[in-house]
């Protein structure tokens, strides 16, 4: 499957290092329109830091990780793009103050209603208020290219510090389609991207979380992991999911 994901940030960056890690035979390619971003992405020095990041990026990037400043080109070739851009609180207007700003979130779901040529699989992962997917759908949808769209909710749960251990060991993953057909008209296939009791140790490169001292005690001790397998499931698209000539 090819990935594209806009927003190169903290969530977007880190989230689709571990996909890759996790999916060797998918191109995940992380754009941003910030070419120092995205210039220090491709350097040996992160523009985020969270222990273990580095080394899940040095071992994927060049070789189904990329970054590049090319959002069109991305979103033309990807089957699935995921949407991590700020979500600021309005400084203007209705909400001001309070609620979350929307426009980089819309204006993304404009730029793939845009240039999309064929089928896509539309996440969003930023942190934004419930039944923004329909939002997002209804601006796709506005496109009369006669190009399919599925909107999936996915939000985040990364606790700075902790990012790669909670992706690849999450206490919850919460995945939300929206009621429309499919893009291909058929069930979604599904692969997991983190790590389950089955994984062994060495599998994950980062150390696992730690909750904070207890009153009665100075030392953190390891947070119990849920019983249950947590994983982060994505729809695969068939191939023959294009857009009709």
């Amino acid at each position: 499957m090819n990935i594209c994901c806009i927003g190169a940030g903290y969530v977007g960056g880190q989230t689709m290092a571990v996909i890759a890690h996790k999916c060797p035979e998918d191109q995940v390619t992380v754009v941003d329109i910030d070419e120092q971003r995205i210039r220090a992405w491709n350097s040996s020095e992160l523009p985020v830091y969270d222990p273990g990041l580095h080394e899940v990026v040095l071992e994927a990037r060049g070789r189904n990780l990329f970054f590049s400043t090319d959002v069109d080109d991305a979103i033309r070739e990807a089957e699935m793009v995921f949407i991590c851009v700020n979500t600021p609180t309005k400084t203007y207007g209705h909400g001001a103050g309070k609620a979350a700003d929307l426009k980089y979130v819309e204006s993304c779901a404009r730029k793939i209603a845009e240039v999309a040529e064929s089928n896509k699989v539309v996440v969003e992962k930023s942190t934004i208020p419930v039944r923004t997917a329909q939002s997002i759908k209804r601006i796709l949808d506005a496109s009369d290219k006669g190009v399919e769209f599925q909107v999936l909710s996915n939000p985040e749960f990364l606790s700075e510090g902790t990012a790669m251990s909670d992706l690849l060991n999450p206490d919850r993953v919460m995945n939300l389609p929206d009621a429309s057909v499919g893009v291909s008209g058929k069930e979604n296939l599904f692969s997991t991207t983190v790590l389950t009791d089955a994984d062994p140790p060495s599998a994950c490169p980062v150390p696992k979380r730690i909750s904070p001292p207890s009153p009665n005690s100075l030392s953190p001790q390891p947070s119990p992991r849920n019983t249950l397998n947590s994983r982060i499931f994505l729809p695969r698209v068939p191939p023959s999911a294009t857009a009709p000539s």
